[in-house]
């Protein structure tokens, strides 16, 4: 579900990696293909492979909805990979609701869900007996939900998260002598942010997955909605020079402490701090428990990254790990 970069390198992953997965169908915002015979799936990896957009298969049906796509396909898994929704959550949650009342787990790179209430979202796959794979809606290619969860009862005091590589390219921009609009202006031309940047410019990308951490330490739901977010803007070129003159990095942070408290904003760093050299698409999250530190930190992206992470999860759903 979605045929962008994500959606389509899930169908080239799956083949590249051996992982045994048989796509029986696909679908976009204008509909979708119905899987009926081998030479349909070879076509569908055909344009997969190619970059084009789905309505190119010769299957396609314009208008095919959730309900009649997995009516006619009966799937174990449906892989997600949308754009998010985070201010009404829709069509997104409503969506997540029908296939799990259609009986389908879901392995998901859209966090609207989940960073809008993460355990409801669980509960309602679980209480059916469905599984959800969520590792490719944080950082994608470093294990941030699994570190979460292995010290969630250790009394994590809070953490600082750089987890967005769109403003980390803007302010490394603006620091090489851009303005702030000359950098947003290259980050769209150069495909690092979309024609609207908003969604990272004004914090709701590393927002929505600072929300998804502090869930799963707080035992309860932390909504983006309760996330404080400073946007960048004009300004940051000021806080860029003050904090080049005295000695520091300044990085769009995302920042936790215990009690479900989230913050957003650019933040001043130590040159040798382990967030100050995070740049490009890497992304690291620092926790802070029993009066010392626990960093993860790595690659989150591209694309075909964060796909095979997501095809990790089905593989663990169809494996019945936990």
């Amino acid at each position: 579900m979605g045929f962008g970069n994500v959606g389509r390198e899930v169908i080239k992953q799956a083949r590249e990696m051996g992982a045994g997965i048989r796509f029986v169908g696909a679908l976009s915002s204008k509909g979708g293909v119905i899987v009926k015979e081998s030479v349909d799936e070879k076509e569908l990896i055909k344009i997969a492979e190619a970059g084009q957009k789905l309505e190119k298969h010769g299957s396609f049906t314009k208008g095919l909805n959730l309900s009649e796509l997995v009516e006619a396909t009966n799937p174990d898994i449906a892989f997600v990979a949308i754009p998010p929704s985070y201010v009404s959550g829709n069509p997104n949650r409503a969506m997540y609701n029908e296939l799990a009342d259609l009986g389908v787990s879901v392995v998901m790179a859209d966090k609207t869900a989940l960073a809008l209430d993460f355990w409801g979202t669980l509960e309602a796959f679980n209480r059916r007996g469905l599984r959800l794979g969520y590792r490719a809606t944080v950082a994608a290619g470093v294990p941030v939900t699994d570190v979460a969860w292995a010290l969630r009862w250790r009394g994590v005091e809070g953490f600082e998260a750089v987890l967005n590589a769109t403003t980390n390219y803007i302010i490394s921009l603006i620091a090489a002598g851009m303005t702030y609009e000359e950098a947003v202006k290259r980050a769209i031309d150069e495909g690092y942010a979309e024609p609207d940047p908003t969604v990272d410019t004004h914090g709701w990308d590393p927002a929505a997955k600072a929300a998804i951490v502090a869930s799963i330490l707080e035992g309860r739901s932390v909504s983006i909605g309760d996330v404080v977010r400073e946007p960048l803007g004009e300004g940051v070129s000021e806080l860029v020079r003050v904090a080049k003159k005295e000695g520091a990095v300044l990085r769009y942070v995302a920042v936790y402490t215990r009690g479900g408290e989230v913050r957003v904003k650019p933040l001043p760093l130590p040159r040798h701090g382990p967030l100050a050299g995070v740049s490009g698409t890497y992304n690291a999250v620092v926790f802070r428990l029993e009066g010392e530190e626990v960093t993860v930190s790595g690659p989150a992206g591209p694309a075909w990254r964060t796909a095979r992470v997501m095809i990790g999860d089905a593989l663990d759903i169809a494996g019945g790990s936990e």
